[in-house]
């Protein structure tokens, strides 16, 4: 065997190994979608207190309203998201430009703006209803559920009394710890693969538009953001002091 035949030999080696690849390549993501294999790989917890939204329900009032409740139906968790949302705050300021005799206007502190955002999700769904026998929390079934709690975001609440949409606490690891928001606008495209019987779609793009609200009772100051730890626990949302009890509140609970 001459030099040749090893050179032969070895270009065949390659082809074999780049045929078989390239048949691996080939392999259809639908079907690697469903496939047993796929559900070994460890999935994305569902946790919306580290990564997701939870709703203030801090009056139990909402709770109230749905029947059969358990505490995980207060809780939206996130499977996927575009970007970490940035972080904007502005302050006001009045310029002052009438003085007479002054070099320049004087600036007045008016107050500070609000944070505004949006979030981009995404939701993959691994299998299509919750059973045994694949192990990921990320059913079509779970991800119908999350999409239909967050287009409530934006609804009224009727029962009897009107209320607002509920306030969620916002968590994206320790950037976004416990921040409370409101939804301003929800927009959901539905992108393809779609299921053939159903024609859900398996992959969400879910469009939150957020403003972070603090409750009146929650104040935050400059020397407290400047001498705040790296866990960003200072822009937290503070439950109200369950020792205060002001009279319209004396008379509520007396009705």
């Amino acid at each position: 065997m001459g030099i040749f035949d090893d050179v032969k030999k070895t270009f065949r080696n390659i082809s074999n190994y780049w045929d078989s690849l390239d048949a691996d390549l080939r392999y259809s993501e639908n079907n690697l979608l469903w496939s047993e294999e796929y559900h070994k790989m460890k999935s994305v917890p569902p946790n919306a207190l580290l990564f997701g939204l939870s709703i203030i329900d801090w009056d139990k009032s909402f709770s109230k309203r749905i029947r059969s409740y358990k505490a995980k139906d207060l809780h939206i968790p996130f499977q996927y998201i575009e970007q970490i949302p940035e972080w904007v705050k502005g302050a006001e300021w009045n310029s002052i430009s009438d003085v007479i005799g002054r070099f320049a206007p004087q600036d007045v502190y008016s107050n500070s703006g609000p944070i505004d955002f949006d979030i981009k999700l995404h939701y993959y769904a691994e299998a299509n209803k919750n059973t045994d026998e694949y192990a990921t929390h990320w059913t079509l079934e779970n991800i119908e559920t999350y999409t239909k709690r967050l287009q409530s975001l934006v609804y009224p609440m009727y029962d009897g009394l009107y209320s607002p949409p509920p306030k969620l606490k916002l968590n994206i690891g320790s950037i976004y710890r416990d921040i409370p928001v409101i939804i301003k606008n929800v927009s959901i495209a539905w992108k393809s693969p779609y299921q053939i019987s159903t024609l859900q779609s398996i992959l969400r793009e879910i469009t939150l538009s957020c403003r972070v609200a603090y409750p009146s009772w929650q104040a935050i100051s400059c020397p407290k953001v400047y001498m705040g730890k790296s866990d960003n626990a200072v822009f937290a949302y503070q439950q109200l002091d369950k020792k205060y009890n002001s009279t319209s509140m004396s008379r509520i609970y007396k009705r």
